[in-house]
Parts: structure tokens; sequence; C-alpha cells
């Protein structure tokens, strides 16, 4: 029997990490009032048996990696994050030497020709007709090139897992970033009688990362939301201004616009899908109201001043508007600016502006248009009395003079200490709270008025 050489081959199993480069093809996002953003991402995957790592990108490069958090079936074994810095304004220098430029100057003149070099902040380019012209502060011009484009920073986020089977799956992906800010612009239009007007109201979505983001699923969320103080993470800034524009959503009503409570706070919920690019600006319609009741207010806040003559400009002017579904509200209004408007004619004239806070269901809207005109103050102190070592008193005048055609109402208001009472007053203060106290006067047209009130301080 023959001998029959045996060769043993040695089998070796290597186990392969292929990347597989995914973007996103599920997102949903939460907008905070403060600037911060929650996005859910959704990515469907071909997983494999064994260890693999995906590259997951479409991140913004506010993107917080500490805040990641991976759901899906199996191991997660490694995360990793990295994003690559876009060039600079002086590198696409660099690149354009020998080619042609276009500068713009801001009184505008303008010229062309080819980039010969660059130092110190001056740029020299020859003319089209031969000659060198040197510009020793490019900041004063406008600058564009047809071999110039900005390239945005990319990052990508690799997941090294292993799925507990083969075949499709999701991978969840939830995290936090910012830049995607989103505040709230109201117009109240009023009626010339001041009695009644319309109240409409937008959010103003404003994406101020250099990241597009294509077809979210937005919502937004009005309440504080408290967060830890951390260290800034590095910003990665572009030395070339991006380009902006602004949208308006029109293609539905506030009605469209769904809004919950959501534990102490609001959602709102946007229908469909909205695409928001870098530096752009998004108007959604939250509020659309033909109608609301008005109440128009002039308040004086007392200070003990001391006003030679009668002055103008001190009386506020505020209009009170309900929060109520008898008002033709009565749902959250989140904060922001109310701007406010009074017909003259077919003409609405803008009359002031306001900041107001969150406002709940059966709350109250307060602006101030301004500060009256034609109503003139004069306060002045007039005695000051010791009573003991801890206890004095002071008395002060008050002179209104209503300068309008109309008879007004006008409250006075009065701030006290803790340790302070109004004793005595020619009209009774009434207590809004523990602190403030008010007095109305009903004054005729043309007409002054004059009263006096003593605050007792014990120390």
């Amino acid at each position: 029997m023959g001998i029959h050489k045996i060769r043993f081959y040695s089998i070796l199993t290597i186990l392969f990490i292929s990347t597989t480069v995914l973007s996103a093809q599920n997102r949903s996002v939460v907008i905070y009032q403060e600037g911060q953003v929650l996005f859910h991402d959704v990515r469907s995957v071909n997983l494999n048996r064994g260890s693999q790592e995906i590259l997951m990108e479409g991140f913004s490069d506010t993107f917080d990696f500490g805040s990641v958090m991976v759901h899906f079936d199996g191991k997660l074994h490694d995360l990793r994050y990295s994003t690559t810095k876009p060039i600079g304004f002086w590198e696409q220098m660099d690149q354009l030497k020998g080619k042609e430029v276009y500068f713009s100057h801001h009184t505008g003149s303008s010229f062309k020709g080819t980039l010969i070099s660059h130092t110190n902040g001056s740029i020299l380019v020859r003319l089209e007709d031969g000659s060198h012209t040197l510009i020793p502060d490019y900041k004063t011009y406008t600058f564009n090139s047809p071999h110039f484009s900005v390239d945005k920073p990319k990052s990508g986020l690799a997941l090294t897992l292993e799925p507990s089977k083969s075949g499709q799956q999701d991978v969840e992906l939830t995290y936090l970033a910012s830049g995607l800010n989103w505040g709230n612009e109201y117009v109240l239009i009023l009626d010339e009688n001041d009695k009644n007007a319309s109240l409409n109201g937008w959010s103003m979505i404003t994406n101020r990362t250099e990241s597009d983001f294509n077809d979210l699923n937005v919502h937004l969320i009005a309440g504080s939301l408290n967060r830890a103080s951390r260290p800034n993470r590095p910003n990665l800034q572009f030395e070339m201004a991006l380009s902006s524009a602004n949208r308006v959503s029109d293609s539905y009503s506030a009605k469209d616009v769904s809004a919950e409570v959501f534990g102490d706070m609001h959602l709102f919920t946007l229908p469909g899908t909205t695409s928001i690019k870098a530096g752009e600006q998004r108007r959604i319609p939250i509020i659309e109201t033909e109608k609301v009741t008005t109440t128009k207010r002039y308040r004086y806040t007392s200070q003990d001043q001391n006003h030679e003559y009668a002055l103008g400009g001190l009386v506020r002017i505020e209009y009170e508007v309900t929060n109520t579904e008898k008002n033709n509200l009565g749902k959250a209004i989140p904060t922001g600016v109310v701007k406010v408007y009074r017909m003259n004619g077919e003409l609405p004239v803008l009359i002031g502006e306001d900041n107001i806070s969150n406002v709940p269901k059966d709350g109250m809207i307060s602006v101030t248009s301004g500060m009256a005109f034609d109503i003139l103050i004069k306060e002045n102190l007039i005695s000051q009395t010791r009573i003991s070592d801890k206890v004095y008193e002071q008395t002060s005048e008050i002179m209104i003079q209503n300068r309008k055609d109309e008879a007004l109402e006008i409250e006075v208001e009065r701030f006290l200490n803790p340790n302070q009472e109004i004793i005595r007053s020619g009209q009774p203060f009434e207590s809004k709270s523990a602190r403030n106290h008010t007095a109305k006067f009903n004054i005729p047209a043309g007409t002054d008025l004059t009263f006096q009130f003593t605050i007792r301080t014990s120390n």
C-alpha cells in the first residue's frame, strides 16, 4: 500500500468588520424654547451576524455626542464620533491663486482679475488690462469666483454593533443638539375704538447651524427646560458667511398645528414634514383669530419723585386680552413678541410692541404699547415726619392732568416694602399683592386731579 501524503490545510476564519454608510431615513425633532433640540432618528439597516461597523451621517455640527442613546436588537460594542473642519477663507485663497476672481465694493465699484497672492490680510489681483491692484481690507468687499465653494463640515457617528439576528432592522438614535431655535411673533390689530382686535401669531423656526435638515417631523415644546451647566464644546465657525433665506409655510393654517398638554409643558406638532436649510427661517401659523375683545388701561407707577413741572411720557398704555374660549382663544400661547397696530381707516399703524411670557388657557395677555402723550403727571414728596426712632411717615402728592378730548380712567400703583403701609389716602388703594397697591381715578377730559397719600415705614 502506497503511502499517501496527506496535506493539512489550516482554515483561517477571518471576521471582517464591514462599514456601511447610512443617512437619516425617518427623523423627528423636538425644539425647545431655550434653543435645545432633541432628535430622534430611525434608520433601517441590513445587518449580518457578527460584529460590524455602521457609519451614520447627516448630523448637525452642534451635535452633542454625550447625549446619544442607541436602541436596536443586539449589542453595541463601540461608539465614535468625528467632524471634519471646513476649509477656511485664506485656504480658499491659496487654492484660487492664478484663477479668476470677482470683487465688489460696498460703494458700488467692482472689478475682476486673476488672484496673484495674499499676505497679512491683503490680496493682490492682476486686472484684465495687465495692471495690478492691492486690496488692503477684503472685508469691505463682496467676493466671488466660479472656482469658489464653501465646504460644510462633515460629521459621522460610527457604531460597532452585533445584532441578535441577521436581516433588516431599525436602529434608533436619540440625541441632543443646538442651533435650531424657535420663537413666536404675534400681531394684535386694534379697531379705531380700541375695543376689539384681530390676533394672529406665528412660530419662527431658525436654523443657525451649517447643516440642512430635510423632511423633519417637527414638534415644538413651550415651557421652561432646566439644564445643567457644562463646558462648551468647540464651535466650528465659517470664515465666509453663508447665504440665508426666509420662507413662509402657507400650505396650512393654524388649525392644522396640533397642540396638547405634555406633562408640565405644551407640545405643538406641525403637520407633515418640514425641511429647514442652513441659515433659513420658517414661519409657522399657530394663532388665527379675527376678533378678540381688548381692555385698554392707563397705568402710572409712583416712585417718590419730585417734579418741578407736570411731565408727559410717564403713563403706560396697556392692552389686555383674556385667553378664554369665550374670547375666541382659550389655548396655550407661547412666549414671544407682540406687535400692536391700530387701524387708521383702512391702514394699520404700528403703535408699539412688547414681550409676553407663556400664557396658559384662561390667563391674561398683557402688552404695553407705549407711553401716553396727553396725560401729564406731577409727583412731589411734600412732608416727612419722624414718629419714633423706628417709625416715620412721608406724604406724597400726585397731580394728574388729562389733556385728551375724552374722559379716562387711570390706575396709580405703588409698590411697598414689607415694613410699609399706606395709612391715609385721598382715594382708597386696593392690594393686588403683598407689595402692589393700586388706586383708580376717573378724570374728565381737559381737567386736573390732585390727591395725597401717606406711607408709614417701621424699621
